[in-house]
């Protein structure tokens, strides 16, 4: 099981990417998410056994760049 996680500074777009599709039946976990770069960062120091991260470009704060 792959650990993912989506980050962007809208709620319903984290939800909506989640939602598309069974992706507990294709392997992957979707129960990380962050509004921002910077605190997707700090998940990723915390949490070190996710491998995908699914990141929107312009966020506040922090940026996907």
């Amino acid at each position: 099981m792959h650990s993912v996680m989506v980050v962007d500074d809208e709620p319903f777009v984290r939800l909506s990417i989640a939602s598309l599709a069974d992706w507990e039946a294709e392997g992957y976990d979707f129960r990380f998410e962050a509004s921002n770069g910077e605190e997707a960062l700090a998940r990723l120091v915390i949490r070190p056994e996710i491998d995908i991260v699914i990141l929107d470009l312009s966020m506040p704060v922090m940026d996907g760049l």
